[in-house]
């Protein structure tokens, strides 16, 4: 497995553990939108849990916000979304609008799969339901 599909792991994984339907929903808003940036307390990790209404990096608010550095899940996942485009032959993370798109780009797909596969297993339920109900 190449990083690159290690750190998408990382990040599908945070996102069916700590993503609600309706979060997710925000999160994919806020990236289409192009208002999700990586140095944001609204960044890939915030959105999950912002008390407040989703923001930039121009009007972000770090006061009463969990930083991502304060739990390893987070710590890493965030680690992994802002490694998704990394600078040529460095490990620095980009915190630029510039490296912002890219990471949009990769994101967005993500989250609509994340959403496909939610709807698929709560389809899969329903069916199991209805078939539990049939008379043999």
């Amino acid at each position: 497995m190449t990083a690159q599909q290690e750190r998408k792991q990382v990040i599908r994984k945070f996102m069916r553990e700590n993503y609600s339907d309706d979060r997710l929903a925000q999160l994919l808003a806020h990236a289409q939108e192009g208002k999700l940036n990586y140095f944001s307390c609204c960044c890939f990790v915030g959105v999950h849990d912002a008390k407040h209404a989703l923001r930039t990096r121009k009007d972000t608010d770090w006061e009463g916000h969990e930083v991502a550095i304060f739990s390893p899940c987070k710590r890493e996942a965030s680690t992994a979304y802002g490694q998704l485009v990394p600078l040529e032959g460095e490990k620095v993370i980009q915190t630029s609008d510039a490296s912002d798109l890219p990471r949009r780009r990769i994101l967005i797909p993500m989250i609509k799969a994340e959403m496909k596969r939610r709807s698929l297993l709560r389809e899969g339920k329903e069916l199991g339901v209805l078939l539990e109900t049939v008379p043999a």
